[in-house]
């Protein structure tokens, strides 16, 4: 099924379901190197020699450099690096010119002006005629460079027969130049306690999903609460945006096209938004 996502000043994800599932971490028993342009692990079969050399013959294939972030030096640990741009010398300065040259104008960048806290109430309703299937409540904290997005949702009515207690989600992490960056994102129900998380590790280039099942993170990642606000952060500027969202299982890779404007109308009069299709 094919949906529209529009963007205003903010969105919500709707009330869903989460499927269960056993991930291994078969991966790791590999004899090859895994990886990608942003790193990889060199599993303990062939942690022997020099270990540098190795990540960076693995790195070369994209023109980059390995940085080793963690070696234990003890036998049946893997080594895990990341890959980085290669140093390039700096151009050698230009000649003096007989007249100085204007300072440019600084251009100082849109800022976002956001309160300090959003909460939003939504209610679910299924199908034509509108059944009643369960309320959320959504919820932005903000302050300096510190994001926290949070989301509480309940089935209500028929479907609280088949969902039982509540179901929540949280992200929490930076908020920089390009968008936001996430550091933890979890999951949990009431009904029966069971929480899963992810960690986002950037000076490794990992992520640690449910589990203990880690991958190398390809920017730009984001979690399933957090991409929704790189629309408003870090404005696409062409019309096809990529993103890789990593929920606490796996990491999906999705692409975003812009298929045009619309006027929404709030309580609080009319707002531009933008209407991107995955």
């Amino acid at each position: 099924m094919r949906r529209q996502l529009a963007i205003a000043l903010i969105c919500a994800p709707a009330l869903s379901g989460c499927t269960s599932g056993t991930y291994g971490l078969d991966w790791f028993r590999s004899y090859e190197i895994e990886g990608n342009s942003t790193g990889g692990v060199i599993p303990p079969q062939l942690v022997k020699g020099d270990v540098q050399a190795a990540a960076d013959k693995f790195c070369d294939k994209w023109d980059r450099v390995a940085k080793i972030t963690f070696n234990s030096g003890q036998p049946g640990s893997s080594v895990v690096f990341i890959c980085v741009d290669k140093v390039k010398a700096e151009p050698p300065p230009p000649p003096p010119l007989d007249e100085p040259i204007a300072a440019a104008t600084e251009i100082q960048p849109l800022l976002k002006q956001l309160p300090p806290r959003i909460d939003l109430a939504y209610r679910g309703f299924l199908g034509t005629r509108g059944f009643f299937i369960g309320d959320a409540v959504y919820r932005l904290e903000h302050s300096a460079n510190q994001y926290k997005i949070s989301t509480v949702g309940e089935a209500r009515g028929l479907a609280a027969l088949l969902f039982r207690g509540q179901g929540k989600a949280t992200s929490e992490g930076a908020i920089t130049a390009s968008g936001l960056q996430p550091n933890t994102y979890s999951i949990e129900r009431t009904n029966n306690y069971r929480r899963e998380s992810a960690t986002f590790d950037w000076e490794t280039g990992m992520v640690i999903l449910n589990d203990d099942k880690a991958l190398p993170l390809e920017l730009p990642t984001f979690d399933p609460l957090a991409v929704i606000w790189q629309f408003y952060f870090a404005p696409p500027g062409q019309e096809d945006a990529e993103f890789n969202i990593a929920t606490t299982r796996k990491i999906y890779h999705y692409i975003f096209h812009r298929i045009g404007n619309e006027t929404v109308t709030l309580p609080f009069g009319d707002v531009e938004t933008q209407i991107w299709r995955r």
